[in-house]
């Protein structure tokens, strides 16, 4: 899923006519489990426009889970270096949203409210952002 929405995002950043590099780990070849939270969770991507791209799919069950707690602390760190903005692409709406950081603070709140889940085989902690709250933030649709 990941590589789906990252490959929608270079899509979409050459539609805009944007240049990017990317920024985060791709499939490291070591483990990152000893690493700094966040050096761990760098956003995905830098473009053009000055934003860092943090790039996630969301399942077919129509909750985003790419938002982890851990990940939420360093990407609110990486907020203060550079402006983070998320994009998000689900394959089963054929659909692409971008948030804003003001909207990600806003549906992270929004979300914690209705109350943090964890991942069953992990144990890792996520906000569950539900589709309905991002079809507001929706840039695009997919074929």
């Amino acid at each position: 899923m990941g590589d789906d929405a990252e490959s929608e995002f270079e899509r979409w950043a050459t539609r805009m006519g944007l240049t990017f590099e990317r920024l985060g780990w791709d499939r490291p070849k070591m483990g990152v489990g000893k690493m700094n939270a966040q050096l761990r969770h760098i956003p995905d991507f830098y473009a053009s426009d000055g934003f860092l791209y943090e790039v996630v799919g969301m399942g077919r069950d129509g909750v985003l889970k790419g938002v982890k707690v851990e990940k939420w602390e360093a990407l609110k760190f990486w907020n203060g270096v550079q402006p983070v903005r998320l994009f998000v692409y689900s394959s089963a709406e054929h659909a692409i949203v971008m948030l804003p950081w003001p909207a990600l603070v806003t549906l992270v709140a929004k979300a914690r409210k209705d109350g943090i889940r964890s991942f069953k085989n992990d144990g890792n902690q996520y906000y569950p952002i539900r589709w309905e709250w991002l079809r507001d933030y929706q840039i695009g649709e997919t074929e």
